[in-house]
């Protein structure tokens, strides 16, 4: 098998979405906008302003993103409540705006031992998720910042506000060997 490089597309990993995984995220939307409400909180603070959702809707297509993973996987869905993981024991999950993006990686992420990988997922809308790859916590959160400072964020970019890291989708491993942790990131040709 050749290796992915760089520019080339990565292989799809298309996961269907139907109306059980859509009953379940509007749960999960509905659950995250009355915490708000009681704790009078903005939701999605990570969010550029520019880009911004509603906050239902970005609840509800993260809540799509995590049950795309957890049912790849066949791995119990953390189920949008506060201080679990996301998907099985060690899975972290970050919906995406746009395909050509990695996953946003927050200190506390990086902090919390039990969060060993993290899944980029785009939701092309509620019918189909696609999981664009995955990376060890550890290393992007390493590798990223000096990618980031490195090249004066013309790949990876920190925001200094939050201190998060918003990886290249170039850095993520292929994500069909999520099963698996022993391959090297696309761009990496040997």
């Amino acid at each position: 098998m050749v290796p992915a490089l760089g520019h080339e597309r990565r292989p799809f990993m298309l996961i269907p979405l139907d109306s059980v995984h859509r009953r379940l995220a509007e749960e999960a939307a509905d659950k995250a906008a009355a915490r708000v409400e009681a704790w009078e909180l903005r939701n999605s603070l990570a969010y550029r302003r520019t880009e911004r959702q509603d906050d239902y809707v970005a609840d509800y297509m993260a809540a799509l993103a995590e049950l795309s993973v957890a049912d790849y996987l066949d791995l119990p869905w953390g189920r949008y409540e506060l201080g679990t993981v996301d998907v099985g024991d060690d899975i972290e999950v970050r919906r995406v705006t746009h395909p050509s993006r990695g996953p946003m990686i927050r200190p506390k992420d990086y902090e919390d031992p039990r969060i060993e990988r993290h899944v980029a997922v785009y939701v092309w809308d509620d019918t189909v998720a696609e999981i664009l790859g995955w990376v060890p916590t550890g290393s992007a959160w390493i590798n990223g910042r000096l990618c980031a400072c490195e090249r004066a964020g013309a790949c990876c970019r920190i925001f200094h506000d939050s201190n998060s890291l918003q990886l290249n989708s170039r850095h993520l491993r292929r994500p069909d060997t999520l099963r698996g942790n022993n391959d090297k990131p696309q761009h990496d040709p040997s």
